[in-house]
């Protein structure tokens, strides 16, 4: 049991830098898709 929380404990960091970098990986992605439309109405 005890050995089951540390494993969870130690993944937990991991967990949360991967929510992280997945919410700044959308958002480039949202900026870039809007740059992209941006592009496309005025040239």
């Amino acid at each position: 049991m005890d050995i089951y929380c540390f494993q969870n404990i130690s993944i937990l960091p991991i967990f949360f830098e991967v929510m992280i970098t997945n919410i700044r990986f959308k958002r480039v992605l949202i900026v870039q898709i809007l740059l992209w439309k941006v592009k496309l109405y005025l040239f």
